[in-house]
């Protein structure tokens, strides 16, 4: 309801007056999260931070106000170039940066990462395939798990230790959720497939593959989107590119149930790109809503909780184009407060200043994570 439908007439002044007084009051005791923005509209999208050397930010995680940043190494493959993770603190101000220990000479780096409850941070790295742990108060990191390369199966072999692909792909995990118990769930790009690995760490087993999920950009971005029964997992592209080397496919949101006894329920496709937007990370609001990283048509896009496109920053090409920091392979999403911060990984070739953090308003809080 708009305010001035409710103000409406001069005799209402008085009441008006009172309740803007109540109205401040309330604000004041509330937390920030929680006070309505009157000023920015659905959508508004500023820079939150940029992203200092090595740049090409892509994965988030906020934890109490602090928001933690995983980037990929030189991006043109200069060798001893580490990851970094950096650490800003709720207006962008950037406070610690962790340089990443064990990685070989190549250009991608840090593809997902979470966060448990002891404030620990869990990280995929690229090369090698592992997670690793990094804790931010004393730096200490360890590695937690390592992917490996799986043959393709073949008929009537059972699905736990191969790809559901045809050809045979190195191991390339990209990001992860964490189960109530402390299970992961880990996605792999390259070989269509999903990675579980024990609580405490160990050996990841392959949890479930599908010939559907191959693609030249498989699964990506995975979140619960429930109490820990139901898994939705983005898939860049489904589909191969046409013969000029244009991806043609869509990018696709699956749903994928957890059955009593752990294992994966049937595969459910709940929603489907245009042509080649080319999604990757996202982040559900409390509301259900998804927050869609569509790294190759530079936008945030928002869906509804029945997969409906309800909206889009920017909402045309020509608008991206026109903004002093255009949106470029956008890739990370993650909340803080009301808003969320979508991280500009602007890979190839995409110049310093547009390696930042956005900070796009959406008026509702996130989902909360599992963090056992």
């Amino acid at each position: 309801m708009r305010l001035t439908t409710v103000w409406r007439g001069v005799h209402r002044r008085p009441l008006m007056m009172a309740g803007m007084v109540a109205a401040l009051v309330m604000s004041l005791a509330a937390p920030a999260s929680a006070v309505p923005n009157w000023t920015r509209p659905w959508l508004d999208t500023d820079v939150f931070a940029s992203v200092p050397y090595p740049g090409h930010p892509e994965t988030i995680v906020v934890d109490n106000g602090t928001v933690y940043v995983g980037t990929h190494q030189d991006a043109t493959g200069a060798p001893g170039v580490p990851s970094k993770v950096f650490a800003y603190d709720r207006q962008g101000r950037l406070q610690r940066e962790y340089a990443i220990r064990g990685q070989a000479a190549q250009g991608q780096g840090l593809l997902g990462m979470a966060m448990d409850g002891d404030g620990l941070l869990y990280v995929i790295d690229h090369n090698p395939s592992r997670v690793f742990t990094l804790n931010p108060r004393t730096g200490e990191q360890r590695d937690y798990a390592y992917f490996r390369d799986v043959a393709p199966c073949t008929p009537g072999q059972p699905a736990n230790d191969c790809s559901a692909t045809v050809g045979d792909q190195p191991a390339f995990a990209d990001d992860l959720a964490f189960s109530p118990d402390g299970t992961l769930y880990v996605t792999d790009i390259n070989q269509a497939l999903i990675w579980r690995v024990p609580p405490g760490g160990g050996t990841p087993k392959v949890w479930f593959t599908d010939p559907r999920l191959e693609s030249i950009f498989g699964p990506n971005g995975i979140r619960f989107t429930d109490n820990g029964r139901t898994l939705m997992f983005a898939q860049s592209l489904h589909g191969v590119s046409d013969p000029s080397g244009i991806p043609t496919g869509r990018g696709r949101l699956y749903k994928l149930p957890i059955t009593a006894g752990g294992s994966p329920g049937d595969l459910v496709p709940f929603w489907e790109s245009k042509p080649g937007d080319g999604i990757d990370g996202f982040a559900i609001g409390r509301s259900g809503k998804m927050y869609v990283a569509v790294a190759n048509a530079n936008a945030l896009m928002v869906l509804s909780t029945t997969g409906q496109e309800l909206g889009r920053t920017p909402a045309t090409p020509e608008e991206n184009a026109q903004r002093e920091v255009p949106f470029n392979m956008p890739a990370g999403v993650a909340f803080l407060d009301d808003r969320v911060l979508v991280s500009n990984q602007a890979f190839f070739n995409g110049p310093l200043e547009h390696q930042v953090m956005f900070d796009v308003y959406v008026g509702e809080p996130g989902k909360p994570l599992f963090r056992p």
